[in-house]
């Protein structure tokens, strides 16, 4: 039953004539008449009666009315109070890579939202993906992204600016700093070695997704490896999932990841994470989204965010 309906069958109430009434609402009167027989095929009932030329509600017409009357108030209420709650709500996609402490970050912001704005209403889901953060952004899969750019030791810090220009309406910010990890899988001949460095590596395969941030962090850890006299592989490949990513061919390959990162993988008995014993492998963190495509609530917390994320850097100076 459409409620559109509904209001037909109101507004046929104050004139009892299908004309007048079609023409108030700027429908045909074959159409009033029609939509009134669907509400009563669907009651199962007559709602309308001719009697001496005359057309008048049945006494279940009469009853339907003053239901009617209710459906349609109680749908206006609802139509208004969500409204009103859309313009203040807002629903986030956020890709985290796994990184607990972003994680945090994204909690303790909505919570400080929330009791800062108590009118508003932040959702929050986390989203995991190989694909680019600029991708995923600028494809609106994700609303928020976390962004990882593997560099160089005298790169690491708080005031390196954002890695590469981004799109217009877009804004990337420094989040933190992190240690790279390595991981390897129990096909590798080092997965028993007590301590894992740099040169145990010579001549291995480093795996990592096809997108440009893994590809500048490949290019990176190889020139990383070249500097000790190491040479290492470098193949992008272009996984569909984590699962691919984890658990490609690892005989002679190995992988890179946060030192904080949570993937289920890094705990499994088969998958060995360490650091190198003779190369740090430092990241700088950032943060980006595509503002334009914000809420004015979204754009809000987006706001909160930056705001927590430069109090946190304060802090740390």
């Amino acid at each position: 039953m459409e409620i559109n309906h509904l209001r037909e069958y109101i507004a046929f109430s104050t004139t009892m004539s299908f004309a007048r009434t079609a023409k108030e609402l700027f429908l045909s009167a074959p159409t009033l008449r029609s939509h009134i027989k669907l509400i009563e095929s669907e009651l199962g009932v007559p709602l309308l009666a001719k009697r001496d030329d005359r057309i008048e509600f049945t006494p279940t017409g009469a009853q339907f009315l003053s239901h009617a009357h209710k459906i349609v108030d109680a749908a206006d209420t609802a139509f208004d109070e969500c409204r009103a709650f859309a313009r203040d709500s807002t629903s986030l996609l956020i890709r985290t890579y796994n990184y607990p402490p972003f994680e945090d970050l994204i909690a303790m912001t909505r919570g400080a939202f929330l009791r800062e704005h108590p009118g508003k209403h932040v959702g929050i889901r986390f989203v995991s993906s190989v694909q680019a953060s600029l991708e995923l952004v600028a494809e609106g899969k994700v609303d928020i992204s976390a962004a990882v750019r593997l560099v160089e030791n005298d790169e690491l810090g708080a005031h390196v600016a954002a890695p590469t220009p981004l799109p217009e309406g877009y804004e990337q910010v420094f989040y933190g700093k992190e240690r790279g990890v390595c991981w390897i899988t129990e096909s590798n001949p080092l997965f028993d070695k007590d301590i894992v460095s740099a040169r145990d590596l010579e001549g291995f395969t480093l795996l990592l997704p096809h997108t440009p941030e893994m590809m500048n962090a490949g290019a990176t850890m190889r020139r990383k490896f070249a500097d000790k006299g190491i040479s290492i592989n470098v193949r992008n490949t272009p996984f569909e999932s984590y699962e691919e990513y984890f658990f490609s061919d690892m005989t002679r390959g190995f992988g890179i990841a946060l030192h904080r990162d949570t993937t289920k993988h890094h705990y499994h008995p088969g998958m060995r994470v360490f650091e190198l014993d003779d190369l740090a492998i430092p990241c700088n963190l950032y943060v980006m989204c595509d503002k334009e495509n914000l809420d004015e609530c979204g754009r809000l917390f987006w706001q909160s965010l930056m705001a927590r994320i430069e109090d946190a850097r304060r802090s740390g100076d």
